[in-house]
């Protein structure tokens, strides 16, 4: 019994990878993409990059020199600018940089796991926009106490950021087949959960193309030692809908000002928002698919809301979208480090970067090492005892916008209320199952 909640703490949160919405249009690179030429220590190319920053890894020789440069420069409470190494000094100086730090703060009781991944070597510079990301990374490659170079590649939304208000009509007429307890009143609409073939949802409904969750409710509806990591926009977390299920730091954070209550904004480095100009909430659409608090009587269910009880999932919303401005490699690191060391066990990640770049797990190993190092480091971490370890969920890769590879992670597509599920093979290897079906036009309540 034991392996099978485990199962289905997996399955009930495959439907929160937001495979149904339209994809946010990207430019695309075009059809082929070769593998990156680089200068060795330089991991990808500045295509799509931010500007006036760039990331580095430090050889492990070098860590001693940094850290007493930024305990002097605590002491007088400047910004850290310079390593203490001069080879590197030197071209630091040139580019003009106004600050070096840690991509991953230190991490207090977590310090020495973070350190055994080697997550304490990779540092941020900023420098002026101006300068030539090219030029830079070239000549911070030609130090020998740098062994990586990374630019800090944009990231997009899983969705076209297009909200479509949920209007209820009378319901279908067809005999309910399949039935669940909860009381929530707007279950009858959710036919990814159950399908009954309603002619009110869609008049070539197929009875059965959902994902049986009326089964999966009978052995479990969630568990409140799983904490699910919304890796998306800001999460409503006053919403009455999510409010008794969202995670509540027992320990907020003096590096956030205490105020990480609920999860952090890493966009803004502030508290999580929803309401800003271009925020189309996505991040509470897919936390209400996740864990909208079931058997309340009002509003919808979700997957691993619970029964009503107190027992449904808990999220935490960790935010890389924040109105019109939009996350990168550094933030979306953070963000999953951050999960990491708060306790989630799985990572719903609603993202992902511009197509064509990522064909394989290799390339993405080799191009975006520091992300590839903290989703390791994520999946390495056993939170809870219903999970091994981190579980790690993306988009479905598309011919605009692939998922990152990551060999943890699970790849879904959501059944169409008119079509059979199918299965087929990932095209990234994986470790546990995954669950694939077709991809619909639907339309989302939010």
């Amino acid at each position: 019994m034991h392996n099978k909640t485990k199962l289905l703490i997996f399955a009930s949160l495959l439907l929160a990878a937001c495979s149904t919405d339209p994809m946010q249009e990207i430019p695309n690179r075009g059809d082929s993409a070769p593998e990156i030429e680089t200068s060795g220590k330089i991991c990808n190319t500045s295509d799509d990059a931010v500007a006036g920053s760039l990331i580095v890894k430090f050889g492990e020789e070098a860590i001693p020199s940094l850290e007493q440069n930024a305990l002097n420069a605590a002491k007088t409470r400047s910004a850290l600018t310079r390593s203490g190494i001069e080879s590197v000094d030197d071209i630091l100086n040139d580019l003009h940089v106004t600050s070096l730090e840690r991509v991953f703060p230190e991490a207090g009781e977590h310090e020495a796991r973070t350190r055994a991944a080697g997550l304490h070597r990779w540092y941020v510079l900023g420098f002026a926009s101006e300068e030539d990301l090219d030029k830079a990374a070239e000549r911070l490659a030609g130090v020998a106490e740098i062994s990586k170079v990374q630019f800090r590649t944009r990231l997009y939304r899983a969705s076209d950021c297009k909200t479509y208000p949920f209007q209820a009509t009378a319901n279908g007429q067809t005999r309910a087949l399949v039935t669940a307890d909860f009381n929530d009143p707007n279950l009858f609409w959710q036919w990814h959960y159950i399908n009954n073939a309603d002619q009110a949802v869609a008049t070539t409904s197929v009875a059965g193309a959902d994902i049986n969750v009326a089964d999966a409710w009978k052995l479990t509806a969630g568990n409140p030692e799983v904490i699910v990591a919304i890796v998306d926009e800001g999460v409503k977390y006053t919403h009455p809908d999510l409010a008794a299920n969202m995670w509540i730091n027992p320990n907020p954070s003096p590096e956030y000002g205490k105020q990480d209550i609920h999860g952090w904004n890493f966009v803004t480095d502030g508290p999580i928002s929803w309401g800003q100009k271009g925020d189309s909430g996505h991040g509470t659409h897919v936390a209400g698919t996740v864990a909208a608090v079931n058997n309340n009587g009002i509003g919808v269910c979700g997957v691993a809301g619970g029964t009503g009880k107190g027992d449904g999932v808990r999220l935490m919303s960790c935010q890389i979208f924040s109105g019109d401005l939009t996350g990168d490699a550094l933030v979306s690191s953070r963000a999953v480090k951050y999960a990491a060391d708060h306790g989630a066990s799985i990572l719903q990640c609603s993202w992902g970067i511009k197509a064509g770049i990522y064909t394989s797990d290799n390339m993405f190993i080799k191009q975006s090492p520091m992300d590839y190092e903290a989703l390791q480091y994520f999946a390495a971490q056993k939170n809870c005892e219903a999970l091994d370890g981190g579980l790690i969920i993306f988009p479905p890769a598309t011919n605009r916008q692939p998922c990152p590879a990551i060999r943890q992670a699970i790849v879904i597509i959501s059944p169409s209320p008119r079509s059979r599920p199918t299965t087929c093979r990932p095209i990234i290897p994986t470790t546990v199952p995954a669950v694939i079906s077709r991809l619909p036009a639907a339309k989302r309540a939010v």
